[in-house]
């Protein structure tokens, strides 16, 4: 049985080594993405972070993280950006994912969000479907160019 928490310290070094295989993923979709070797860990304590780890038997197999936009500048309805979601090969079709997704939901509703907004690599073709299947839907596409 898999059960989800707030994330803890203890937490930290699965989130990172998880961070670096997500990362690695979308390296291999497009080599426009880098792995860092550090700096995660700043990042994963900003204040405004929402971060859950889903736990089996106590050990962590996969986590979603995110940061809350309350009040947005140009007054669109407050959101939160689901940053990243990762789940360990060996676990994933469980379920896993959309527990992960419903207590990011439920904290930022708590947080005063109307809506949850991510990205999406055009050629991940797996997490597009997941995404769609969750009830998210394409709002806009977002471009780059290089200019080197």
């Amino acid at each position: 049985m898999y059960t989800v928490s707030k994330t803890q310290e203890g937490h930290i070094p699965f989130l990172v080594e998880g961070m670096k295989k997500l990362l690695k993923m979308h390296v291999a979709l497009d080599g426009y993405y880098k792995v860092p070797e550090d700096g995660f860990l700043e990042d994963m304590l900003k204040k405004d972070t929402i971060s859950f780890v889903a736990l089996k038997d106590g050990r962590p197999v996969g986590f979603a993280r995110g940061r809350c936009v309350i009040d947005p500048p140009d007054k669109i309805e407050s959101f939160v950006i689901l940053n990243d979601m990762f789940v360990e090969e060996e676990h994933r079709g469980k379920g896993v994912g959309t527990l992960l997704l419903e207590a990011f939901g439920e904290k930022a509703k708590e947080e005063g969000a109307k809506k949850i907004e991510l990205h999406v690599d055009v050629r991940n073709e797996i997490g597009l479907k997941a995404w769609e299947a969750s009830g998210f839907e394409i709002h806009q596409y977002r471009m780059k160019k290089d200019i080197t």
